[in-house]
C-alpha cells in the first residue's frame, strides 16, 4: 500500500516513507473505528494461506489514499477537496462493509 500512496501523491523517494506509513496506519485506524471490519485489511497469501496486512477492496484503498492525500504535508491547497471525498467514501465503507 505504500508504493500506492506514494505514487499518488507523486512522491519518488523514501523520504517521506515514515509520514506516508503513519498516514496509512491513521486512515486504516480511522476507517476500522467507523465501523468497518477489520477483516477487510487482511488477506490471505494464496500459496500459504497466511493472513497478510493488505486491503484488497478498491473502496478502502482509495479511502486510504484520499485521506494521505488530504492530511500529507502542510501546503496542501487541496486538503479539504480530498477531505470531503475522503468523508463521503468512509460513510459509504462504513455502512456497506460493517464488522463482524
Amino acid at each position: 500500500m505504500l508504493e500506492e500512496v506514494k505514487k499518488s501523491l507523486r512522491i519518488t523517494d523514501s523520504d517521506f516513507d515514515d509520514e506516508v506509513s503513519l498516514l496509512i496506519e491513521a486512515a486504516k485506524e480511522d476507517l476500522k473505528s467507523s465501523g468497518v471490519a477489520s477483516s477487510y485489511f487482511i488477506k490471505k497469501d494464496e500459496n500459504t494461506q497466511e493472513e497478510i496486512e493488505e486491503i484488497d477492496n478498491k473502496l478502502l484503498k482509495l479511502a486510504v489514499i484520499l485521506y494521505c492525500k488530504a492530511f500529507f504535508g502542510f501546503d496542501n491547497s487541496e486538503s479539504e477537496k480530498y477531505s470531503n471525498a475522503y468523508e463521503h467514501i468512509k460513510k459509504k465503507v462504513s455502512i456497506t462493509l460493517k464488522g463482524e
